[in-house]
C-alpha cells in the first residue's frame, strides 16, 4: 500500500506495469519479477504483456468506473455499484450488554 493509504486503481498498476515492460531490460525478465517489482500479480502482468503485444490501448479511466450497466433477466437494462465490492462492510456492533 502506498505511504498516504489510499489503494492503487487498476490504472495506476496497468501504468506500472506498461512503464516496465517499455524498459528494454525490464521486459525480459520474467512476470513473476515483473510484478514482485511493481507490486502487482503475475497473471496481471502476464495480461498486460499480451495486449502490449498484441498493441491494444490499456485500460482506460472509463473502463475503470465503479458502475457497470448490464440488462437483468428480462432484458431490461440495469446497473451495479461496483466501489464496495471486495471491501469489508461497516457494520455497526450492538452495544455490549451489562
Amino acid at each position: 500500500m502506498p505511504p498516504h493509504g489510499l489503494r492503487r486503481s487498476q490504472l495506476d498498476k496497468w501504468r506500472a506495469v506498461e512503464r516496465s515492460l517499455s524498459d528494454a531490460e525490464w521486459s525480459k525478465w520474467s512476470n513473476r519479477e515483473i510484478a514482485k517489482r511493481c507490486a502487482v500479480s503475475h497473471p496481471f502482468v502476464a495480461e498486460v504483456r499480451r495486449h502490449l503485444s498484441l498493441e491494444t490501448l490499456p485500460l482506460t479511466a472509463s473502463e475503470c468506473t465503479p458502475n457497470r450497466t448490464y440488462n437483468a433477466r428480462h432484458g431490461t437494462p440495469a446497473g451495479m455499484n461496483k466501489s464496495s465490492i471486495g471491501k469489508k462492510s461497516q457494520a455497526t456492533s450492538p452495544p455490549p450488554t451489562l
